[in-house]
């Protein structure tokens, strides 16, 4: 019996490469999949719209190919074009004097008055008839049959050379064009001119959007404004929150921003994940470990008031203020309980958190934490004068090389260099003074699952330090990990092995 074909139920094309690459079957969330196929419905209208409007030039062009070719016929046998518009009210005198013969001649005028024609006159009346036909340009049809009979008019008929009436009639042509009144009339020019230019514009506006896209767009967006940039309307066009969206919420009187990788809640048989980041960083400084936990766990990652996008604006700030802020944004948030991950100064919070708030911390992850100690005090003080005085820049040129391990890259130096540069400096000398002025922690009342990372290049955090917090921490489910070559910012010196490291913990702990 045959093999039964696969069925493929992703649309995209790059999944299901991958999909006969790997014969795995790729799990999709709902809004991925309501995603793909948005996205996938605004390819095919796209592609049908390109379609149509290639088939609409490709018209265009052989329209404008067959009238070329009719004009041209025209004009080689002398016919004049049956579609050509009207000849203007202020020009019929000028238009019947071309097309006069011989024999409509006044006989009032004689042969030596009309010799005796001015020569100036001969000059006006040829700068006249080229200032004339440049007005007439945007005419073609119009101009191609006056150009016809102007040819007519130079060059004379075999009966007007037997006679000789042909040198006669060119000196009183000559005599009329310089009488004409159209030729002086810079009224006239000016209402040409002006036609010309509104002609134009009604052109290019009705060619512009009149077209089958205009009519598409139309039927998408009632309000679609023709005359705004088309790349905000298509924006516009896709009114489905973005489930990635980093949000601010109202916490103690100031803005938090935040951002949360599930909105909606965490995933089945998952956790909610709450990081606090440490002194001169953001929340970003998680953002390397989170894909080995987001797959299966809720992960909120927030900028301590004063740091990153939370603004500073004026107000107090302490360890025990910090703690304050990630329970208000649990309870924003409906969030009972979370896993609480601290780095440097954030560690502070999570055991002050871990201590003070048992019921509402479910286990913690405490990444190089710092402990009070007088040589803390002096250091944060002196860092905090430096940073009120000089701004963020001597800061930025020290920290990412005398904080990192031996094993740091580049990049990661220059992270580092951006997240300390990023910092307001008086809400960096703020956070400076609440590590300075930290409080006494009781970590013998920590009950829950404790994970503790170091590095044993940690001059901020150092290994003794790190290994005080851990003896005295009282639960029975605890674990210390020490990264070799690895400094004070191991989230992203070492971004793999923390997040393998957290992973592990969680899953043999919960």
């Amino acid at each position: 019996m045959a093999d039964r074909p696969r069925v493929i139920l992703e649309k995209s094309r790059t999944v299901r490469r991958r999909y006969q690459r790997s014969n795995k079957r790729f799990q999709f969330t709902a809004s991925q999949i309501a995603r793909i196929e948005r996205e996938e419905e605004r390819e095919i209208q796209a592609q049908k719209l390109r379609e149509k409007e290639k088939r609409r030039i490709q018209l265009k062009k052989k329209k404008a190919e067959k009238e070329a070719k009719a004009r041209e016929e025209r004009i080689r046998r002398g016919i004049p074009d049956p579609n050509a518009p009207a000849v203007p009210a202020s020009q019929p005198l000028l238009f019947n004097f071309i097309k006069r013969t011989p024999s409509v001649q006044p006989e009032s005028e004689s042969p030596e008055e009309q010799t005796r024609a001015d020569p100036e006159s001969h000059i006006e009346t040829d700068t006249a008839t080229e200032s004339e036909n440049d007005d007439l340009s945007f005419e073609d049809e119009e101009f191609d049959n006056i150009l016809i009979a102007l040819d007519g008019a130079d060059h004379p008929t075999p009966v007007e050379k037997a006679d000789g009436s042909g040198a006669k009639n060119n000196g009183n042509d000559e005599d009329e064009f310089s009488d004409c009144s159209a030729f002086y009339d810079e009224d006239l020019f000016k209402a040409t001119e002006i036609v010309d230019q509104v002609s134009v514009a009604t052109v290019l506006s009705t060619d512009s959007f009149e077209d089958d896209t205009a009519i598409l767009l139309e039927k998408f967006v009632p309000d679609f404004d023709p005359g705004s940039s088309f790349d905000q309307e298509l924006i516009l066009t896709d009114i489905q929150p973005s489930p990635n969206k980093m949000p601010f919420v109202s916490i103690n009187n100031h803005q938090l921003h935040y951002a949360d990788s599930h909105p909606n809640g965490a995933p089945a048989n998952g956790l909610t994940f709450f990081f606090i980041h440490g002194l001169g960083s953001s929340q970003n400084y998680y953002f390397p470990l989170l894909p080995h936990l987001t797959p299966q766990h809720r992960c909120i990652t927030a900028d301590t008031y004063g740091s990153g996008r939370s603004t500073y604006t004026g107000q107090s700030v302490s360890i025990a203020s910090i703690a304050d802020d990630v329970i208000g944004v649990l309870d924003a948030l409906n969030i009972p309980q979370a896993v609480v991950v601290g780095h440097s100064m954030g560690g502070l919070v999570v055991t002050l958190l871990g201590s003070e708030h048992a019921d509402r911390v479910k286990g913690i992850v405490a990444i190089g934490p710092t402990h009070p100690s007088e040589t803390l005090t002096s250091v944060m003080r002196k860092r905090s004068a430096t940073a009120a005085e000089g701004g963020m820049e001597s800061l930025a040129n020290s920290i990412p090389y005398q904080a990192t391990g031996s094993a740091a890259s580049p990049l990661a130096s220059s992270f580092i260099r951006e997240l300390v540069l990023g910092q307001n400096p008086k809400g960096y000398a703020a956070l400076c003074q609440a590590i300075a002025n930290a409080p006494t922690i009781d970590y013998s009342a920590i009950n829950i699952p404790f994970l503790l990372i170091a590095g044993d290049e940690d001059k901020s955090a150092s290994l003794e330090g790190c290994q005080y917090i851990f003896d005295r921490v009282s639960s029975a489910n605890k674990k210390m990990e020490v990264l070799p070559q690895v400094g004070h910012w191991h989230c992203i010196e070492a971004p793999d092995t923390v997040g393998r490291a957290i992973a592990a913990f969680v899953k043999t702990s919960f």
